[in-house]
């Protein structure tokens, strides 16, 4: 095994190694040989889960050299079972912004060390974060995926760098599709768009895309709640949109009856201009990160 050329090793190892990072660590643990053949793809497929695997991770690749923290296919979560995270109250407010800006600043942190190798990238956000993503250069990004609320605001259009290499989108679990009408601009090689809504706010972005694709015939408009009076801009190597709201009844309460009259015109709108898969949720997310990583469709079967 010692006389097997390192180029057949990092042929197999850039295999073996697509996970969540388990069996490049195992790996390591085998011998002194194994770790040292491992050690250039090790660190291609990483799922960094809460605060303190972010905090840790990005100390063991800040003391990797630069050709051995290749990172090719990272999972970020800002939840991990096993943390303790300060609950929303009166008393502890402080301390839930606090280590929810701890998070945003590990995630920047870690970010700006696999910047140049990224080519997968999952961010997912159990809360409300300042920016969709720091604003720097992702030159090898071909696939990103976005889950949970950010503000759409100007100041958030205005962070994102161009991503050449980006070829899929997917956002996910926000209340609003974002208004940003820089999409050629941010991606122009963009050929899949996916959006998994949990809102009927939706609504907007249905009407848009219908009039963009010549299906505003079929489009009631004068029916609806929210207006569609803004044109939206796509790519025009876009091949691809798959929009998949929830299932989710409206729930009791005050607006019932508006908010449920609202969900049967989105969904009957909706219908009207595409089919619609199961619905994408957070759990899903690293199971379909696995299998995209390793040739599957994952988030992009239909």
């Amino acid at each position: 095994m010692d006389n097997c050329p390192s180029e057949i090793w990092d042929r197999i190892f850039s295999f073996a190694c697509r996970d969540d990072g388990f069996t490049g660590r195992s790996l390591a643990l085998v011998s002194k040989y194994m770790r040292d053949v491992s050690s250039p793809t090790r660190y291609q497929s990483l799922k960094v889960e809460g605060l303190d695997q972010m905090l840790g991770c990005a100390r063991v690749l800040e003391s990797t050299p630069a050709t051995n923290r290749r990172v090719r296919y990272l999972f970020l979560s800002t939840a991990h079972p096993d943390e303790q995270e300060p609950k929303p109250s009166t008393q502890n407010t402080l301390d839930l912004i606090k280590h929810e800006a701890q998070i945003q600043q590990a995630m920047v942190q870690l970010l700006s060390i696999v910047a140049s190798s990224v080519q997968v990238l999952y961010v997912m956000f159990t809360f409300r974060r300042s920016l969709m993503l720091p604003a720097m250069t992702l030159p090898a990004l071909s696939e990103l995926t976005l889950y949970g609320p950010f503000p759409d605001d100007e100041t958030n259009q205005l962070i994102f760098e161009p991503y050449p290499s980006l070829r899929r989108l997917h956002l996910a679990n926000i209340p609003y599709y974002p208004s940003d009408q820089r999409i050629p601009s941010i991606a122009p090689s963009l050929t899949h768009l996916r959006v998994s809504a949990r809102e009927s706010d939706f609504l907007d972005f249905i009407r848009r895309l219908a009039r963009v694709i010549d299906l505003q015939d079929h489009i009631d408009g004068t029916n609806g709640i929210i207006g569609g009076n803004q044109q939206l801009k796509l790519p025009d190597t876009l091949q691809r949109i798959l929009f998949e709201p929830s299932l989710e009844q409206p729930s009791f309460g005050g607006g019932w009856f508006m908010s449920s009259y609202q969900y049967l015109l989105t969904m009957k709108e909706i219908w009207q201009v595409a089919r619609i898969d199961d619905r994408w949720s957070f759990h899903e997310a690293e199971a379909d990160w696995i299998e995209r990583i390793n040739g599957g469709q994952g988030c992009w079967r239909f």
